[in-house]
C-alpha cells in the first residue's frame, strides 16, 4: 500500500482514539443505516437472455453430473 493510505489510516485512527464511545457507537448507528439505504438504491441490471440460457444448461450440466 502507499504510504497516503497509511497516513490516512492513521490519522483515523488518532481521531477514533480521541472520541468517547458513545460517540463512537452513535457513528457506528449512523454508518448501519446509511448502509442499508445505499443498498436500496442500488439497482441491478436485468439479465440479458444470452445470460439466462447459459445458467440454465449449468444447472442441466451439474445436474447430470451428480
Amino acid at each position: 500500500m502507499p504510504m497516503d493510505k497509511y497516513k490516512s489510516f492513521y490519522e483515523i485512527v488518532k481521531i477514533l482514539c480521541k472520541l468517547d464511545l458513545t460517540k463512537l457507537r452513535a457513528i457506528e448507528k449512523e454508518i448501519k443505516i446509511l448502509g442499508k439505504i445505499k443498498k436500496k438504491f442500488k439497482r441491478k441490471k436485468p439479465r440479458t437472455a444470452a445470460q439466462k440460457r447459459a445458467t440454465k444448461k449449468m444447472i442441466a450440466a451439474n445436474k447430470r453430473r451428480r
